[in-house]
């Protein structure tokens, strides 16, 4: 009996020491991020164009597998359409677009971000659009 018990506490100890450490690599983030803890944003309106830009804080990279997207308006624009900066694999350190003919005073982008462990999930950030630029 004691040998029994003895094989069954080894085999689950070794269960426990094959599965423990896939746990904590994959286990999520500690803390959900807020927005402003992973990137700025900001947009501006010039010469009849409104400029989105969105940038990655230190530690942190836009995840461009994730269907990323600007809203302004009733409008949607895709990444597709905007400008990576540092672009890597699936990574880029910002993105930027410009839209034509728009004259909205606020936005949202809608991404994900990225740590060296692991990704936030998908957050909506809000901003202002300021200037007024004419043609």
């Amino acid at each position: 009996m004691k040998a029994a018990n003895l094989l069954l506490a080894s085999g689950l100890a070794l269960g426990l020491a094959l599965t423990l450490p896939a746990l904590v690599v994959a286990g999520p983030l500690a803390k959900k991020p807020r927005p402003a803890d992973v990137a700025e944003v900001w947009g501006v309106r010039h010469a009849g164009f409104t400029h989105v830009h969105v940038e990655a804080r230190a530690g942190w990279h836009l995840n461009t597998a994730y269907p990323a997207r600007l809203t302004l308006g009733d409008r949607k624009i895709p990444l597709s359409e905007a400008h990576l900066s540092e672009a890597r694999g699936d990574t880029a350190r910002a993105a930027t677009w410009t839209v034509e003919g728009l004259h909205v005073s606020e936005g949202t982008v809608r991404a994900a971000f990225c740590d060296a462990r692991s990704c936030a999930p998908p957050m909506d950030i809000r901003f202002g659009v300021v200037g007024g630029g004419g043609r």
